[in-house]
């Protein structure tokens, strides 16, 4: 099954394939604290790059960081 991603900023969330042969688009300015949470994205890839996980591919609608949807399955309790 393949990841689902989804952007820290804009709405935007789908399959890591659709993420991957995006053109690359540069992130535009935003305000300080978006900034500053942004940054905070960046330190933690950071921190995962260094221990050998593969970094997580900017958004293809924003340019800014995702994250790895977590899909929850709901079952019914009959």
């Amino acid at each position: 099954m393949e990841k689902t991603i989804r952007c820290t900023v804009c709405t935007w969330r789908g399959p890591w394939s659709i993420a991957e042969s995006a053109p690359r688009i540069r992130a535009a300015e935003s305000a300080p604290l978006e900034e500053e949470i942004q940054d905070a994205y960046e330190a933690q890839q950071l921190v995962r790059a260094a221990i050998g996980e593969l970094p997580p591919l900017p958004c293809p609608m924003c340019g800014r960081h995702t994250v790895v949807a977590r899909l929850h399955s709901y079952r019914s309790a009959g």
